[in-house]
C-alpha cells in the first residue's frame, strides 16, 4: 500500500504546521525504510524541479 510521506523541509522553507518530529515519532514508532526515504527524496526533487523535467521531456 502507498503511504503518505511528509517531506523534510529545507533550511529555507518553513515547516508545515502539525506535530513536531519528536511528537510524530512518538505517534509512529516505525522508521522509514531506505526505499521509503529514497521515494520521499525523489518526490521532493520532482516537485521542486517539475518545470525543468517537463522542459527536458519536450
Amino acid at each position: 500500500m502507498l503511504e503518505k510521506v511528509h517531506p523534510i523541509p529545507h533550511n529555507d522553507q518553513q515547516p508545515e504546521s502539525g506535530p513536531s518530529p519528536s511528537q510524530a515519532s512518538q505517534v509512529d514508532q516505525r522508521e522509514l525504510t531506505d526505499d521509503e526515504k529514497i521515494d520521499a527524496a525523489a518526490a521532493r526533487i520532482l516537485e521542486t524541479y517539475r518545470d525543468a523535467f517537463l522542459e527536458l521531456a519536450k
